[in-house]
């Protein structure tokens, strides 16, 4: 739980301001205050945590990624334990990304002599089984909680002949159905990671399947697989955006005409303990994966309040938000959408609202993070670690919204969290930035309180 300032400021905000003005004016509602937050997350963990993703392939994938090209998943898990001190979480696979045939296991406790029975694809090799659970240690040691990415739509069908012949023969002589067979294989894989690992990403949840009766049995194998510690799940599902709102365009350089929502993260099922996080999409939607509508309105919403409360379960979920850190998801060769400062900017204002974020970093040859990622994240740390001040949002140069007759016509302040005051304290500026960059006065509602003083705050009393 978060106790809030004794002392908290409260300002009025309109997010559409006139290019014409040349004075924001911030008004401030003052109240004194010893409120705690009595909403209690369902994974306190991940309030205020940032992290990354390590992608490792799997099946023969795996196999030809380490024996062949040289790739060491164990050594990059180092790499980034000690490159980013601050992290507390990481996200890593089950299965593989766009492939749910390829497993990160082999052996499956439930399934004695799986492997035998399907194509040697499915699974990696006996030895390079272990690197998952070498990867998961190495976190572990370090403190650092663990997410798991699930493909959740079979995709045995889309192998080789091979492949498709041999998951076809297992189905039939199991007498089962092809969903069924793919979540008893993940239910018994499962069992291995108890104890070890924090949490799911389900993507594809339900395989394409909308019923509420399939998602649900498969959510509760999953739990009942972990006995020694329940994992918190996440399920990339149910999408919500900010209503009525639409970016038109990003600027002179953008990637695609079209015009995308912009996603709001926020509790959209009964099952999930954190917010999925997903972007909006990059292939349908055609959206960029930084955004500036995430800066001008994802991201403050996470300064309204970092928790959602489901209607459908009662859970209180942590807003946390995922975001591929180059132009595409998983591609090291794409280019780096996120800049040291916008990358900061935006971790900043979501640990600091007790939200997460992850920001799905990838992999170069070798197994190792491109070292341009490498170089913004290495600056997200040191400067949480110094808790220095981001750099204020200002729009980009030509972008604007669906229903703006000009660019920039949408302003947006940025507001710091203020620290504890007290009477007695120097007068202060509460770090309150227009994204035009028209200078911010501020007024008092309450001059017992506060008064303004050279446009900076000095408290009176209470």
């Amino acid at each position: 739980m978060k106790k809030f300032n004794p002392l908290m400021f409260f300002f009025l905000k309109n997010t559409l301001f006139s290019r014409m003005k040349t004075v924001v004016l911030l008004a401030f509602l003052i109240v004194c205050s010893d409120m705690v937050n009595a909403q209690t997350s369902e994974v306190p963990w991940m309030e205020g945590s940032w992290g990354v993703r390590l992608i490792i392939r799997g099946g023969k994938d795996l196999d030809t990624f380490v024996d062949t090209n040289g790739y060491d998943y164990v050594e990059e898990a180092r790499r980034i334990v000690r490159d980013y001190p601050t992290m507390g979480h990481v996200m890593t696979n089950f299965t593989n990304n766009a492939n749910s045939s390829l497993f990160l296991l082999r052996d499956n406790p439930d399934l004695p002599g799986l492997a035998n029975q399907l194509n040697e694809r499915f699974f990696p090799s006996p030895q390079n089984e272990q690197i998952i659970l070498d990867v998961i240690q190495v976190f572990k040691d370090a403190g650092i909680k663990v997410i798991l990415y699930i493909n959740h739509k079979p995709s045995m069908a889309n192998g080789t002949t091979a492949q498709v012949n041999s998951w076809n023969n297992y189905v039939a002589s199991n007498n089962t159905n092809n969903f069924q067979a793919f979540e008893d294989i993940c239910v018994g894989f499962a069992k291995r990671f108890d104890g070890l690992i924090d949490g799911y990403w389900i993507d594809n949840f339900g395989g394409g399947v909308e019923s509420i009766p399939v998602k649900d049995r498969f959510i509760n194998a999953l739990l009942d697989a972990h006995t020694i510690q329940k994992p918190a799940i996440a399920t990339n599902w149910k999408k919500s955006y900010f209503p009525g709102i639409k970016v038109d365009s990003d600027g002179p350089g953008e990637r695609d005409p079209d015009d995308y929502q912009i996603i709001k993260y926020q509790a959209n099922d009964m099952w999930s303990d954190f917010t999925h996080g997903h972007v909006t999409s990059i292939g349908g939607q055609k959206a960029p994966s930084n955004s500036f509508g995430y800066d001008e309105f994802t991201v403050p919403d996470f300064e309204v309040s970092g928790v959602s409360v489901s209607s459908e379960s009662g859970k209180t979920l942590v807003k946390h938000m995922f975001a591929p850190i180059r132009r595409r998801w998983s591609q090291y060769d794409e280019p780096l959408y996120y800049d040291e400062d916008q990358a900061y900017r935006f971790i900043k204002r979501i640990t600091d609202a007790g939200g997460a974020i992850t920001f799905s970093t990838t992999i170069g040859p070798g197994g190792i993070g491109p070292a341009d990622e490498i170089a913004v994240l290495k600056h997200v740390d040191a400067q949480l670690t110094a808790n220095a001040d981001y750099v204020p949002y200002v729009r980009p140069a030509g972008a604007f919204l669906v229903g703006e007759t000009t660019p920039n016509y949408n302003q947006v302040i940025d507001f710091k969290k203020i620290d504890n005051k007290q009477v007695g304290d120097p007068d202060f500026f509460p770090f309150a930035y227009a994204s035009s960059g028209a200078p911010v006065t501020l007024t008092s509602s309450n001059p017992n309180v506060a008064t303004i003083v050279n446009n900076k705050i000095r408290i009176q009393g209470e």
